[in-house]
């Protein structure tokens, strides 16, 4: 039963490892193609009020912290 119990708690440690390298990799990729983005049309960007992230001023939801951002229209 410790065995089992063990085996669990490992288990549980590699997914959850897993699912929070996948996390950042899914940001990093966000933000990489955000400032790609901004690049590409002149550096407009601004910061988003909610979380700092750096996001195209035509943005309607901000793609970091998912935040409605046509509240502040």
């Amino acid at each position: 039963m410790v065995g089992f119990s063990l085996t669990s708690i490992i288990v549980l440690a590699v997914v959850f490892a897993f699912l929070f390298i996948l996390k950042k990799g899914i940001r990093w990729q966000i933000a990489h193609g955000v400032k790609k983005e901004i690049m590409n049309n002149g550096g407009e960007g601004v910061q988003c009020p909610y979380c700092a992230e750096l996001i195209l001023l035509s943005a309607l939801k901000c793609p970091f912290c998912r935040s409605d951002l046509m509240q502040l229209a």
